[in-house]
């Protein structure tokens, strides 16, 4: 069981940690399944903890691989920054720009299709994009029209989960694994997003303090010490001319909701690490100082010893007189 749950987001084999180099809780299976059926190349890859056991020995040059049955796909969390919880210092790993970029960055128009959606499917790398040809978006609103504007990209190693074509930049397409419908995963508020997301809906004012989403981790240990998982899902919203309501409605991402699971260890947990980290940081240097006292305290008694044995030839003082013995005559006349 896991969060008090009978079963996880579907059947999840993880490793054990039992080889050499081998971390536990590493994913090896998903669904039965050794790889993502919704991609091709390095995005149908199956890697990374599933959240319980982290890599130890973690540095500021480390990153974390977490798979997220959420987004059915594994995300990579990079070094931020240096803090300390409940006296134990921890590194940060949060979602950056680089977590849901792609190659493109250009927003795609085109009607949403379930079918094609479904042609996300990466086992073919000539499959048609659910959302048409790549190019600059545009609709009508108030007999005008807008344009939103492309937002640069330099990481490419998402877009393999575009299906060929990528839509908004820092915006996930989970339609693939999701039943064709047209949902999109981001970070709250658009972060890390397109600007011109932000811009059509009102209210939106993404904060890292609080819309991050990020582990923060014991780095001797690997243990999480807090941990706060943030995700928005969103929609998109397109003109329907056969609905009146929708005829005018602007082609973009409208967010339905974002949720947030916090972790925060307490003071008790803390403490009983707290020992832990204290034995691993000055057990070695005590017990090499155990050592050396006890080689100190032989060499001593070996050398107290040396100094106290008597010589083979003991030498009486010159002025004690030696006891002559007496013979038999004369102890017969001069008895004691």
């Amino acid at each position: 069981m896991r969060n008090n749950s009978i079963t996880t987001d579907g059947h999840v084999e993880v490793t054990t940690g039992a080889g050499d180099a081998i971390l536990p809780g590493q994913i090896v299976k998903w669904n039965y399944e050794d790889h993502l059926p919704y991609y091709t190349g390095q995005c149908a890859e199956l890697y990374g903890s599933v959240g319980e056991f982290l890599p130890r020995n973690l540095t500021t040059n480390s990153e974390l691989h977490l798979f997220l049955t959420e987004l059915c796909r594994s995300v990579r969390l990079e070094y931020r920054e240096t803090g300390e919880h409940l006296g134990l210092t921890y590194y940060k790993y949060a979602a950056t720009e680089r977590t849901f970029d792609n190659k493109s960055g250009i927003s795609p128009v085109g009607p949403f299709s379930p079918a094609a959606a479904r042609l996300y499917n990466r086992r073919t790398l000539n499959a048609v994009g659910a959302y048409g040809p790549i190019r600059s978006l545009t609709h009508k609103a108030s007999g005008s029209i807008h344009h939103l504007e492309a937002y640069p990209s330099t990481y490419h190693e998402n877009t393999c989960f575009c299906g060929g074509e990528c839509g908004w930049a820092g915006v996930m397409n989970v339609s693939a694994c999701r039943y064709g419908s047209p949902a999109f995963v981001s970070l709250p508020h658009f972060l890390h997003a397109e600007p011109a997301l932000r811009r059509r809906v009102t209210g939106l004012q993404p904060d890292p303090a609080k819309h991050e989403f990020y582990f923060a981790v014991e780095p001797k240990l690997g243990v999480p010490l807090h941990v706060c998982a943030r995700f928005q899902l969103n929609i998109k919203m397109q003109p329907n001319p056969h609905v009146l309501l929708y005829q005018d409605v602007p082609e973009t991402l409208f967010p339905i909701l974002w949720i947030q699971q916090m972790v925060l260890m307490d003071e008790r947990i803390a403490s009983e690490l707290r020992i832990v980290r204290a034995a691993i940081d000055w057990g070695p240097l005590a017990f090499t100082g155990i050592g050396v006292l006890i080689l100190l305290f032989l060499s001593m008694a070996i050398l107290s010893n040396l100094c106290e044995k008597r010589p083979a030839h003991y030498r009486p003082p010159l002025d004690q007189k030696p006891d002559v013995p007496r013979d038999e005559a004369e102890m017969k006349l001069n008895p004691m």
